[in-house]
């Protein structure tokens, strides 16, 4: 696999680096080596990269633009391990991403402060399925912290839990609820009485809700 990753990047790179010709395959730098240059070079590691500039022969066996072995391919540096895939530095991907196993639950983690081997660490969920329940939020292990989370519009925080108020949600705006649809009229015919005030006099403040594009007001003291 990785034979054709790096003939397709190759052919990325400036023509001046090297000569016309790419030569894949067993006619040179091994069995299964990949050849740059303008003649075969009969001689070669295994598994290697091989090259010929201007009559300047070389050969690396760890090429920057990754590794792969079996199943799992490391790119950017990354340390080939067990993994299916192991990355270093920024990715771009375009088009649309879908994350699968079959039947079993997948996770999307972004970690922090990760040590020993994912003994410590301090996650954030871009998603994850909880017995069933489709969760977001963040998670840790060992000597890893628990983190607050916080939801942004345009980089600014409009809800966190634990951050503006500890151990609350916290809501940035001025409206204490808004529905897009209109809520349940629960009046009924009994008289109503107010003798339990946590003060004395009217209220204080009255909390606006958005009934559906109607304001309403909650009595508050």
């Amino acid at each position: 696999m990785i034979k054709f990753i790096l003939a397709a990047l190759l052919a990325l790179l400036p023509a001046q680096s090297f000569a016309q010709s790419i030569i894949p395959g067993s006619s040179g730098g091994g069995s299964s080596g990949l050849v740059v240059g303008s003649t075969v070079i009969t001689g070669g590691t295994n598994g290697a990269l091989a090259y010929d500039h201007n009559g300047v022969y070389g050969e690396t066996t760890t090429p920057n633009i990754g590794a792969a072995t079996g199943t799992s391919l490391a790119l950017g540096g990354a340390t080939l391990g067990s993994n299916a895939l192991a990355v270093v530095g920024t990715s771009l991907l375009g088009g649309n991403v879908a994350i699968q196993n079959g039947v079993s639950a997948t996770t999307l983690t972004e970690y922090q402060n990760w040590s020993s081997a994912g003994t410590n660490y301090e996650g954030c969920y871009g998603g994850s399925w909880l017995t069933n329940v489709c969760s977001y939020g963040t998670t840790e292990g060992g000597t890893g912290v628990v983190r607050n989370v916080q939801i942004l519009v345009g980089g600014v925080n409009k809800l966190d839990y634990g951050i503006t108020n500890a151990s609350t949600w916290t809501f940035a705006q001025s409206v204490l609820h808004a529905s897009s649809v209109t809520l349940t009229n629960g009046a009924a015919a009994a008289i109503g009485t107010l003798t339990n005030a946590p003060i004395a006099g009217n209220p204080t403040k009255w909390v606006p809700i958005n009934d559906n594009g109607t304001t309403r007001y909650i009595p508050a003291w």
